[in-house]
């Protein structure tokens, strides 16, 4: 968890026209180097209030009031080096750590966008209304006036992982009540062409990274947490599933002794295999994945990256993966791996083949096709294309929770 720091360490105090500006000394090093922004829209920002340089030096953390901009207090979050918000302050440090949401970082940055003077090409206002937000009380420019006014209340609820319903009340009087829309895009400020351009870079970056056995890491299994099946020495740990019961987030174990359990990575089970190796790291493996990343534009840059690395760097950014395996023959097993951020409204859908030769071998090759960033509200229909006929999917043992 990143820390939430009330106010920079202060060194020296300046005034640049509307902003004003806190000097800090950086209070911890970063892994890597600084003055990276997580979106276009993040580096216009810095570069219309003249704090390119100043961010530069930031440390990581949630830094609430860092700055003041036109006489209103600013948050700047750093992670890993990196600048992935700057928006006015919104939203109390309470409000953050009791219910994390990316609707925090959304609201609070289009309310100091809305007071940017940077060139667009519609303003703030109509953009939202356009991008299906409702203000049916109050405004987005009333939000920073509300910032640590102890007579609000704040609620916020998602409706189905698709809407926000948010209110700021006085007593039993809404102050501001509003939806939106949970979109990926709109949290970050960002379009498909950058999603794609980022990810694509992202993949290039940590597909270098050298072997490192360390980072698979087994996890704790006991016997209360699993569920035997017919096969001998043969146990299911259960998780969720999406849409149909033989796609979820299962695990395959097997007993080593009356305490430990091993993820199962055997060519006698391929298809529990291939679902351990896409669901967690758990296996060490020099297993790599061939991906076509299927882009707009009829685009498909191809990829070739560590399978474990791609699974990790999915789960890392907060994503859940769901497999299920849609066809097999005696040579091949086609499966569909989908990992879903809820709280950010998208999925990865990536479809794998894989050799059954190669399958519980500590190294081989699978291919895939990779389609990023896909709204979860248009999972429905690539489901109708791949499960048309559940019958005559090839099936795991299936239990839910």
């Amino acid at each position: 968890m990143l820390p939430i720091i009330s106010k920079w360490h202060k060194h020296a105090l300046a005034t640049l026209g509307a902003l004003t500006i806190v000097a800090v000394t950086p209070q911890k090093a970063v892994s890597q180097p600084q003055g990276h922004y997580s979106s276009d829209i993040l580096k216009e920002m810095s570069e219309a209030m003249k704090i390119t340089g100043l961010l530069d030096t930031i440390s990581d953390g949630i830094h609430v009031e860092a700055i003041d901009y036109k006489g209103k207090p600013v948050t700047i979050i750093s992670e890993n080096g990196k600048i992935t918000h700057i928006g006015y302050s919104v939203f109390l440090e309470d409000i953050r750590r009791g219910i994390p949401s990316p609707f925090y970082n959304m609201m609070e940055r289009y309310a100091l966008l809305e007071a940017l003077p940077l060139k667009r090409q519609k303003t703030v206002s109509r953009e939202l209304y356009e991008e299906g937000f409702n203000f049916s009380k109050g405004s987005l420019g009333l939000l920073p006036s509300l910032y640590k006014d102890s007579t609000i209340i704040f609620s916020l609820d998602t409706q189905n992982g698709k809407k926000y319903n948010a209110e700021w009340r006085k007593g039993d009087n809404p102050v501001v009540s509003m939806t939106a829309p949970v979109s990926y895009d709109l949290h970050h400020g960002t379009n498909m062409d950058e999603n794609e351009r980022r990810i694509l870079e992202d993949l290039q970056s940590i597909s270098k990274a050298p072997f490192n056995k360390e980072n698979f890491k087994k996890s704790p299994i006991s016997r209360e947490d699993v569920i035997t099946y017919f096969p001998v020495n043969y146990y299911i740990l259960p998780g969720e599933s999406y849409y149909f019961d033989n796609f979820n987030t299962n695990r395959y174990y097997t007993r080593t002794d009356s305490i430990n359990f091993n993820p199962i990575f055997s060519n006698e089970y391929p298809m529990e295999t291939l679902a351990n190796l896409c669901t967690g790291i758990e296996i060490e493996n020099r297993i790599n994945i061939d991906i076509k990343l299927i882009q707009y534009g009829h685009k498909k840059p191809n990829v070739n990256i560590p399978l474990s690395v791609l699974v990790e760097y999915c789960l890392n950014n907060g994503c859940t993966p769901f497999f299920g395996v849609i066809g097999s023959d005696k040579n091949t097993i086609t499966a569909e791996l989908l990992m879903r951020n809820a709280p950010e409204g998208y999925c990865h859908i990536i479809k794998i083949t894989a050799p059954v030769s190669s399958i519980g071998n500590e190294d081989g090759e699978f291919k895939a096709r990779m389609n990023p960033f896909i709204p979860i509200s248009k999972i429905s229909s690539l489901f109708d294309d791949n499960y048309t006929d559940q019958k005559s999917n090839p099936n795991l043992p299936t239990y839910k929770k």
